[in-house]
């Protein structure tokens, strides 16, 4: 949750390979059932630590998703 919306971290391809990194956070926004918007916050350094996300997957951890 930020600021009392639901909110997940996007991760990327590494372009080295060796998994993913954080790409942005993004905050959904609802009007009654439906998204109204999804707003994507690009300093992951300073986010995903603070929302407890890791500063790395590993392929391992993402069995099936492409790198």
């Amino acid at each position: 949750m930020a600021n009392s919306s639901p909110a997940f971290g996007q991760y990327r391809p590494r372009t080295d390979g060796t998994g993913y990194e954080p790409w942005a956070l993004q905050v959904l926004e609802f009007s009654g059932d439906r998204i109204a918007s999804i707003t994507a916050f690009r300093d992951t350094a300073l986010l995903f630590p603070q929302f407890g996300l890791p500063g790395h997957l590993s392929a391992e951890a993402c069995p099936g998703v492409p790198t």
